[in-house]
């Protein structure tokens, strides 16, 4: 048998190198760390159509976001239409619709 304290160095051994593990620095954060939900909101906050086009383009999982139809719900319901009402063209040159123009 082996003796209680050369038990007990082993398991000193196995804590320290368990606690130089936990307290051991992170690897960098990358754009991939990012949940798609916190994705979501960045995307919400572009200025414009295009800016959306220009980040889906970026990666297939940006477009995958993107392309989904309750995030375009979402985005279009955001932001007014750029034409709204009633807009009439009338002709740059007036017409006559009488002879008595130019008539003596």
């Amino acid at each position: 048998m082996a003796p209680e304290g050369g038990r007990r160095r082993s398991d000193k051994r196995r804590s320290r190198a368990a606690r130089k593990k936990q307290s051991a620095p992170a690897g960098p954060t990358t754009v991939n760390d990012v949940p798609d939900d916190l994705l979501e909101r960045i995307f919400l906050r572009l200025s414009s159509s295009a800016h959306l086009v220009h980040a889906a383009a970026a990666c297939k999982r940006w477009c995958r976001v993107v392309a989904d139809p309750v995030f375009l719900r979402r985005f279009r319901s955001l932001r007014a239409p750029l034409i709204a009402g009633h807009y009439t063209t009338t002709p740059s040159t007036p017409t006559t619709t009488t002879g008595r123009h130019g008539h003596r």
